[in-house]
């Protein structure tokens, strides 16, 4: 999964829960119709610092555990605002992990 996917697919995704190193994600039930929703389901990483992902296809909910140093607004820009932002989110994001 890269970045244009994660930003195709953020349209069906509402943020549920989230608590540092913890994010539950709500899916729109019409993901289930676009081709992307399988990779994500099979990629081992939809964003850098992710340590392990659960997909709940019943509850239509997602559970990404990541490291708890990405501060919270980061996490959460990828899937508010614009795609610019979540640009710069991920951008961030990438940089925290690798350093």
């Amino acid at each position: 999964m890269d970045f244009d996917d994660l930003m195709s697919l953020r349209r069906y995704v509402s943020i549920a829960h989230h608590v540092p190193g913890r994010l539950r994600l709500k899916f729109n039930p019409a993901v289930r119709n676009d081709p992307r929703f399988d990779a994500l389901r099979n990629a081992e990483a939809p964003f850098p610092g992710v340590q392990a992902t659960r997909i709940n296809t019943m509850a239509r909910s997602m559970v990404i555990e990541y490291d708890a140093r990405i501060p919270q607004k980061e996490i959460a820009g990828l899937f508010n605002g614009d795609e610019e932002a979540a640009r710069d989110s991920f951008d961030r994001i990438t940089e925290i992990v690798l350093s």
